[in-house]
């Protein structure tokens, strides 16, 4: 019971750390790559490169990328609900576990408490 306590007691505070967050990474790579091919994807349809592109052109592509880019930061509210669920839901998975325990040790309890309860009435009646 003290080491499921301990783990419940020693539970850092939530904190949500994107860069940390698998599933932050998988769509930062994703929305990364869409900014990127819609970038190349202006570029390519104005036959220019980065380096050539008109003003007008580079602006248009790099607008193309930061709709992408701004999506994916549009993500992170949903992520953190995501990541505070699942903090909450491993919470709760600890004080059942802690629960589980101390309903075993009560009754583990209680047994031993009748046990040594019989034990001594049988004592009392074989004095009398």
């Amino acid at each position: 019971m003290q080491g499921a306590l301990d783990q419940i007691l020693g539970r850092e505070a939530f904190d949500y750390d994107p860069n940390e967050d698998i599933a932050y990474q998988a769509y930062r790579d994703m929305y990364t790559r869409m900014a990127d091919d819609a970038l190349e994807r202006v570029l390519n349809e104005n036959n220019t490169s980065i380096t050539g592109a008109s003003g007008a052109v580079l602006s248009e592509a790099l607008a193309a990328r930061d709709n992408y880019l701004t999506q994916l930061t549009d993500k992170i509210p949903e992520l953190v609900g995501d990541a505070y669920n699942r903090y909450t839901g491993e919470t709760n998975r600890l004080n059942q576990n802690l629960d589980q325990l101390r309903t075993a040790a009560n009754d583990y309890y209680s047994k031993l408490y009748q046990q040594n309860r019989d034990a001594y009435s049988d004592t009392m009646q074989g004095i009398q």
